[in-house]
């Protein structure tokens, strides 16, 4: 016997919703929100809400600097980029990958001694490595 996970039981439920009527996700809305969905809420919003309150339900709120940046657009500042994060930026509408280890980074199978090493290899460009790959904002941390 296999051990569900609590994101793999949130992914069935989704999955579950997708087939329902506008009646049936009005009641959802209702049952998780405490109070019935604005009258002109399209279906596809109201999807995206209850989708979003059961991941919340699952996983927790959204942390105050993450909720922050989403309010303001701007994009949130990682916390810790110490070893073992990975960095992920778009440059140029290719993914760029960097792994951060003690000492050095990793990036296409390469080790080098610092982020600035690996923006300038992607851009061509003398670049801050920790502004470019997001330690200042911008980028994607997994």
């Amino acid at each position: 016997m296999t051990r569900r996970t609590s994101a793999s039981v949130l992914a069935e439920t989704l999955s579950a919703l997708q087939g329902q009527s506008r009646k049936a996700f009005a009641l959802q809305y209702q049952e998780h929100y405490k109070s019935d969905p604005p009258r002109n809420m399209s279906r596809p919003l109201l999807v995206m809400a209850i989708g979003y309150r059961l991941q919340e339900e699952h996983f927790g709120p959204l942390k105050p600097t993450i909720r922050r940046a989403l309010v303001s657009g701007e994009s949130p500042r990682p916390a810790d980029v110490g070893p073992g994060t990975v960095l992920i930026r778009v440059w140029h509408g290719q993914h760029h990958r960097v792994t951060v280890y003690p000492d050095e980074v990793e990036y296409a199978g390469q080790r080098f001694g610092s982020l600035s090493e690996v923006a300038r290899l992607i851009t061509g460009h003398k670049r801050s490595g920790p502004a470019f790959f997001g330690s200042r904002g911008g980028a994607h941390v997994q």
